[in-house]
């Protein structure tokens, strides 16, 4: 009989809070509503209207990149989904379907395997939206 991890999982997540904390570690979004204030700043830093991140291909992966880390700081290190809903939020501001938002972040994944510029970028752009 294999073990059933999701209930060890919580079971550890009732009796030792602290330990939670050290394993699923929180991201810095509050709540997908904030993810349009979050593109516009994303503009701004970037120096580009949001037509022109939109039809740039390599920025709006960096965005996607940056808001996915927001939200869950650990989703490039393993392969684990994203939070529900967090795909069509990111696509609603994008003008995209969550199909979109799900092949960038696969893209997303191999840049920052292959691509130790995308990496400083993402966390340049990462740091100038947590400062704030």
């Amino acid at each position: 009989m294999e073990p059933n991890y999701r209930r060890i999982y919580h079971r550890l997540k009732r009796r030792y809070p602290v330990i939670l904390d050290m394993v699923d570690t929180p991201g810095v979004l509050q709540s997908y509503d904030d993810i349009p204030r979050l593109f516009a700043e994303f503009c701004r830093i970037a120096h580009m209207n949001q037509k022109q991140v939109i039809g740039d291909h390599y920025k709006r992966l960096l965005f996607v990149a940056v808001v996915t880390r927001m939200e869950d700081p650990h989703y490039f290190d393993d392969e684990s989904p994203i939070r529900k809903g967090m795909a069509t939020a990111i696509g609603d501001v994008l003008g995209c379907h969550q199909t979109v938002i799900s092949h960038a972040l696969r893209t997303v994944k191999n840049y920052l395997r292959i691509y130790p510029t995308f990496r400083a970028e993402m966390d340049y752009f990462y740091d100038q939206l947590t400062k704030e």
